[in-house]
């Protein structure tokens, strides 16, 4: 009807996430469960992570006030992406598989906590990693982890194990036998650069990545740093173990592990090594260079062990 106004809050299902069975009701699910707590918000139904980040582009560019991410870690990801460093709010509602982001910002994973948490408007502004190549200079963003080497074999492995596709696992378990490690260089914030005979460098901006495994424990999404493992001497075998305990929330010593802290990152591997930024993948380069933007996604969060703050930074007023 002419000069009737859209609701202010945009929520984006994609129903590829989660259990299919819930995904034909998800939409009216949600739409009671916002209706109960006084938000208006119109929905949008998507199937795939692309999708979900032009829907939230389109709606960003419309004016709205709120996006809200129906999904997993893919889905938030991609539409947080559309919103990095404008004033739209991002809410979440967790239906993948590892949720993640979720976990670690302190968002309950049921519908109904999640969207009575978004009703309350408790915002707070956290980080966004970002990567590029020498062969890509196109800035990329991403919310928990980058990986420069092996990570870029390991990530669509375990990502095919969860998904059951056995034949696309073992295609990828025989690529992670007949790799080798390097020589990097890493430079932290332009300073004397470290030297590593390595598989593997990470970047963590949050705690967790992939099946709930805790390769930083020490990442916070809102300390305006990364956290960086150069995992300098350990074979593959020990990295495997490294994994498979941090999955099981326990973890190597720090000097093991090679820890550090920076803002700005910049590996040179010997050979050129592929990459990857929250399971995307990226082909090999010469060079990665990955950093942070500082507190540039305002989202809806609770008390989750991913934040510094314990409270948030502010109050939205979340639109009737």
């Amino acid at each position: 009807m002419p000069g009737l106004s859209r609701p202010e809050t945009q929520v984006i299902i994609n129903r590829r996430a989660g259990a299919p069975q819930r995904g034909a009701a998800a939409g009216i699910e949600l739409s009671a469960l916002f209706a109960a707590h006084g938000v208006a918000a119109e929905f949008t139904v998507v199937s795939s992570t692309r999708a979900a980040r032009a829907a939230a582009t389109a709606a960003s560019r419309r004016g709205v006030r709120m996006i809200v991410a129906v999904g997993g870690d893919g889905t938030v990801a991609a539409v947080a992406a559309a919103l990095v460093g404008k004033p739209v709010v991002l809410g979440i509602v967790p239906r993948g598989t590892m949720n993640n982001l979720a976990y670690s910002l302190g968002i309950p994973t049921d519908p109904e906590g999640a969207v009575a948490l978004i009703a309350s408007g408790a915002v707070c502004a956290i980080d966004v990693g970002t990567i590029r190549s020498d062969a890509d200079p196109r800035e990329r963003y991403f919310l928990e982890t980058a990986g420069v080497g092996i990570t870029a074999l390991a990530a669509p492995f375990g990502e095919a194990v969860n998904r059951g596709r056995w034949h696309r696992a073992l295609g990828w378990l025989r690529e992670i036998v007949r790799a080798h490690g390097t020589r990097m260089q890493v430079e932290l914030d332009q300073g004397t650069p470290l030297f590593a005979e390595t598989h593997l460098v990470t970047a963590s901006n949050a705690p967790l990545v992939g099946p709930r495994a805790v390769v930083a424990p020490g990442a916070v999404l809102d300390d305006g740093l990364l956290d960086i493992a150069l995992f300098p001497g350990m074979t593959k075998l020990a990295l495997a173990g490294y994994f498979a305990a941090a999955v099981l929330g326990r973890q190597f010593p720090p000097p093991l592990i090679g820890r550090h802290r920076a803002r700005h990152v910049v590996v040179h591997p010997a050979r050129p090594r592929p990459a990857t930024a929250d399971l995307r993948l990226f082909p090999a380069a010469e060079r990665w260079e990955i950093g942070i933007l500082p507190r540039s996604l305002r989202v809806i969060a609770g008390s989750g062990p991913g934040l510094c703050r314990r409270a948030p930074d502010e109050k939205e007023a979340v639109p009737q």
